[in-house]
């Protein structure tokens, strides 16, 4: 048993060496696009295990429940975890997701083909996002407030995207939200990048080296750059980060100002819970409430994203979607925590 489990962890350290280093590499529309479903696939299978086990696996979910999960999800369990039956607006739905963010980079693709127009990757942090173990909801009013507001300040257009990342060695907070997404404008010099990197860093404060605002030229001349951006941005988170202080650092406590780097952590320190709580999180907001957009073609792809993603709820004739309350109870009911009762319906 024991031989096997070194094979197991030598597999899963070179499993996660080969996705980190993907993001590193030029993938091709389709193998971007696999590699964020498979992504997604994987964390939507620690969900309902997560739900099955909670369960114990004696369906004592009610039907309701059950079509909640499916609403929450975009599937009821193992045998309807591909299935593309179950479709409803929230942000967690994975059938949902791959509409939305579909149409979204079908626009995109003229943004980027644009000579006139330089596009940037961004990544956006920031300590206040940090989360709790056990944290109920999601502040997205003052997220995506504070990052409208300096974009418009700085002139750029932007689509970003909110995920929900496990954070393991950091006691300020077991999820960090943040953002992936692009950016963009005609006078993209690097001197004016220089000058958008230091007012985005003073408003928003990374975690150790992780910087507030990471921006990345999406190079023209080379197609496979923005399909290796855009499905990285969108994904599902599958695995944790764990925090790592310098060796330098001594023995003192770790905190947000600690310099140390964020890598990918074991596997057992993303568990199906955890994938749990994050859908908590999300499954309270519609995708597109999740997606920032500013500026006139930014604001274009999200409305048309959001049109296309209703057009198909209307012709499935999807039921209405459950509120943020119901949501929250019944997610909190399979972790066996209180709700949080102060939040009161926001749906």
């Amino acid at each position: 048993m024991l031989k096997q489990k070194k094979l197991n962890d030598k597999k899963y350290r070179a499993q996660s060496h080969s996705r980190s280093t993907e993001e590193h590499r030029l993938l091709s529309e389709a193998d971007a696009r696999n590699l964020q479903q498979d992504r997604c696939s994987a964390f939507l299978a620690k969900c309902f295990d997560a739900i099955e086990r909670l369960d114990c696996g004696a369906s004592s979910l009610s039907r309701s429940e059950r079509n909640l999960v499916i609403s929450i999800l975009g599937g009821s369990g193992a045998s309807h975890r591909k299935t593309k039956q179950g479709l409803s607006p929230l942000a967690s739905n994975i059938n949902a997701r791959n509409i939305f963010f579909g149409e979204v980079y079908a626009g995109l693709k003229q943004v980027f083909e644009d000579p006139e127009t330089k596009l940037y990757f961004a990544t956006l942090v920031d300590r206040k996002w940090l989360l709790p173990l056990n944290a109920q909801s999601l502040d997205l009013h003052s997220m995506t407030r504070r990052v409208k507001t300096a974009l418009r300040d700085v002139g750029w257009e932007g689509i970003l995207f909110v995920e929900i990342q496990t954070l393991t060695g950091m006691p300020a907070g077991h999820f960090l939200a943040h953002f992936h997404g692009f950016m963009w404008r005609a006078d993209g010099s690097e001197e004016t990048v220089k000058q958008v990197k230091t007012l985005f860093n003073k408003r928003f404060r990374g975690v150790g080296k992780a910087v507030g605002l990471d921006l990345q030229l999406v190079d023209p001349d080379t197609p496979k750059a923005l399909p290796t951006r855009f499905f990285y941005a969108t994904k599902l988170s599958e695995t944790a980060k764990t925090y790592v202080k310098p060796d330098d650092a001594g023995l003192g406590l770790v905190t947000v100002d600690t310099p140390g780097k964020m890598k990918t952590a074991h596997e057992k320190n993303f568990t199906d819970l955890d994938a749990l709580r994050i859908v908590r999180l999300l499954a309270q907001h519609e995708v597109d409430e999740t997606t920032v957009a500013v500026g006139k073609r930014a604001t274009k792809l999200r409305k048309a994203a959001s049109k296309a993603l209703k057009q198909e709820i209307e012709k499935r004739n999807v039921a209405s979607t459950p509120s943020r309350t119901r949501v929250r109870a019944f997610l909190s009911k399979l972790l066996r925590e209180a709700p949080d009762t102060k939040a009161g319906d926001l749906g």
